[in-house]
């Protein structure tokens, strides 16, 4: 406006508004830390046997010590690794039909096993489905998620050793379906688009 204009008390100034683009986390589709449709991350050096204690370390979860890709066999773990380490599992499953699903793990020492009700997504509505505090025997989740036939979804799981043998299992079932333990790692694959 010039500066001679006459003073207009109730005239609006219009500002341009930038608009920024940060992306929407729903609509990305992630890939596992290792690229392949399931992985195994080891972190050495930490001791007890509670997951927490492998949680709350500082080189987890960027930083393990030994990253392995589970292209063959079952989603479990490396037996007799070693002591005084924790392991994370991570991979998509895909499901074979539309229906609930539970799940179970088996290990020595702790674990939990957390599952995503979004198909694609890596770390979004992630549900702890089953835990062992404990040691040393299979147990199985009274947490179900709903998954769709044909769908692709985040399962990662955790394991704390302290001493003595160790191993973690993660296996799964379709309510009226046959239950894999450990899960094949056939059932596995990169959701599609994938990226890290």
């Amino acid at each position: 406006m010039p500066c001679n204009a006459p003073y207009a008390p109730n005239r609006m100034l219009t500002v341009p508004t930038m608009h920024y683009d940060v992306g929407d986390s729903s609509s990305t589709t992630w890939s596992t830390s290792c690229g392949q449709p399931a992985c195994a991350y080891y972190f050495t050096g930490i001791s007890s046997t509670s997951v927490s204690s492998l949680t709350s370390s500082a080189k987890f979860p960027g930083s393990p010590d030994d990253t392995k890709s589970l292209t063959m066999g079952t989603f479990q773990s490396q037996n007799n690794y070693g002591d005084n380490y924790g392991v994370m599992l991570e991979g998509f499953v895909k499901a074979s039909e539309t229906g609930s699903y539970k799940f179970f793990t088996s290990s020595d020492d702790a674990s939990e096993v957390w599952v995503s009700s979004v198909p694609g997504q890596k770390d979004v509505s992630m549900v702890k489905v089953v835990e062992l505090t404990g040691c040393c025997q299979e147990v199985a989740g009274s947490t179900a998620v709903s998954w769709e036939a044909g769908q692709v979804y985040y399962v990662k799981a955790y394991m704390k050793e302290g001493g003595g043998g160790d191993y973690l299992k993660v296996g799964m079932q379709r309510n009226g379906g046959s239950k894999h333990m450990p899960i094949p790692i056939s059932m596995f694959e990169l959701p599609a688009g994938s990226q890290l």
